[in-house]
């Protein structure tokens, strides 16, 4: 059986030039600048060796280098005896940050299997120079080479015949060590924390003030930037807006605006003709987007509207999210313990159901690890409770079904549209006035009598915006 190899590390550490020095030939090209030729992901072998060169990963794990990667370990069914990450030995240590970053990403993506298929070789060096090398690391590399057992390896790609001779006989031993003691490293290894759970199509409604970055969440569900995201204090979202993640995981996202952008009660109305309007089949979830640091009495009260208008039940398929979690200074569990008590009722209503997003990072990592945990909640609602439907979505399933008719000439339902044309209807469903239809009289007539009655009640108990312990 031939032994095969992952190569992965930081951008310019030399992957390839690594690659060519195990194969014994120019397999992988290199650039003059001794960077990997960008989309360089590759497959080569020589007698018993085969080896799967990857393109350098950036100090942020970009989408291209994480879908690459995965790409990688499909490449190989049968799997893989190592996986080498290739150190600098003149660069690595004054790069530690990165370096640390880097195999955290690749940590996150491959799972706790990552260290005992694990080999660290080092560019640039001889392996007398390696026990030195590994004391002077600072900490947090050290931690990593001790993770892998300090299989630590010294590889000379500009040395000469017999340097290169004798490094690949220490790698191949240690390999041949490593095949005895763990099978091979296979697809099915990869982290699921970082794996889109399939299933059937879902539709999200994000709900919350201006400012707590409803559009910025929404740019990270869908893997987009169609959302419009200022830093303003003013909203970029004055009426709903839709977009849909297209790959892996359908999910369509309706963004709207706070409930104070809209101005009066007429303009909220309408858009709540477009929520129901847009999800003929019913809705998986309502998201509840809060910033990390207060709660508002603007927030409380834009709960209580929906749950005025669609009731309770609303809640049972909802959850909250809570975004700025790169400014947490304590633990998840801790900042809820730690939260007020109405807030900590309003995380009661909807089944204690929470998730935490960073939205600063570009760490493709990060930004999956916490739409797989946004996923997998909806995905329990819809098991639990099914998908939200009530009088309100059937009114707004009357609406679609005209917008239908008026595209296709037919009497055409939902269920009869090409992705395309639902595509055009949704599309118009946005851009619907709705002030002339019975769905936007009923809205009004509900809302108008119960609006001052439920802003009172609001701001009576939060006169004063609450805040949460910063913890």
């Amino acid at each position: 059986m031939s032994t095969v190899l992952l190569l992965v590390g930081c951008k310019g550490n030399g992957n390839s030039h690594t690659g060519n020095t195990i194969l014994g030939q120019e397999a992988f090209r290199v650039t003059r600048k001794g960077g990997t030729e960008k989309s360089s992901l590759g497959s080569s072998s020589h007698g018993k060796v085969t080896v799967v060169d990857t393109p350098g990963v950036s100090h942020e794990m970009t989408e291209s280098e994480f879908e690459e990667l995965v790409q990688a370990v499909k490449m190989v069914p049968e799997g893989f005896d190592a996986i080498c990450l290739v150190w600098d030995y003149n660069n690595s240590e004054r790069n530690e940050d990165k370096e640390v970053q880097v195999f955290q990403s690749l940590h996150r993506l491959f799972g706790d299997g990552l260290y005992e298929h694990l080999v660290i070789v080092v560019t640039h060096a001889q392996q007398e120079d390696i026990p030195e090398f590994v004391n002077d690391l600072p900490n947090a590399m050290k931690e990593i080479a001790e993770q892998c057992h300090n299989r630590v390896i010294a590889i000379e790609n500009r040395g000469n015949l017999a340097n290169k001779q004798e490094a690949l006989k220490t790698l191949n031993e240690c390999i041949s060590e490593l095949s005895n003691s763990a099978r091979r490293y296979v697809t099915s290894d990869l982290s699921p924390i970082c794996q889109i759970p399939e299933g059937e199509e879902l539709g999200i409604v994000l709900v919350g003030k201006t400012g707590v970055g409803k559009s910025h969440t929404g740019n990270n569900i869908t893997g987009t930037k169609k959302f419009r995201v200022s830093d303003k204090a003013k909203s970029e979202t004055r009426v709903c807006k839709q977009h849909i993640r297209q790959k892996d995981r359908q999910i369509t996202v309706l963004d709207t605006p706070g409930v104070f952008d809209t101005g009066n009660v007429e303009d909220i109305c309408k858009e709540l003709c477009r929520i129901v309007t847009f999800f003929p089949n019913g809705l998986h979830a309502v998201i509840l987007v809060l910033r990390r640091g207060r709660f508002t009495w603007e927030e409380a009260e834009t709960i209580k509207l929906y749950e005025l208008m669609f009731g309770e039940r609303l809640l049972k398929h909802s959850l909250l999210l809570i975004t700025a979690k790169d400014e947490l200074t304590s633990s998840e569990e801790e900042y809820l313990k730690t939260a007020p008590d109405d807030l900590k009722n309003v995380l009661k209503k909807c089944g204690n159901r929470c998730v935490f997003f960073n939205n600063v990072s570009k760490d493709e990592t990060i930004l999956r690890m916490q739409l797989v945990n946004m996923i997998r909640l909806v995905d329990t609602i819809t098991k639990e409770e099914g998908v939200y439907n009530d009088d309100w979505f059937e009114e707004g399933r009357k609406e679609m079904n005209k917008i239908i008719q008026d595209i296709t000439g037919s009497k055409a339902t939902w269920k009869d549209l090409t992705r395309a044309v639902k595509k055009i209807a949704r599309d118009r469903a946005m851009n619907e006035d709705y002030r002339n239809t019975n769905l936007f009289g009923k809205f009004y007539e509900k809302l108008q009598s119960n609006w001052h009655q439920l802003c009172d009640q609001v701001k009576s108990l939060f006169g004063k915006m609450v805040e949460v312990m910063s913890g």
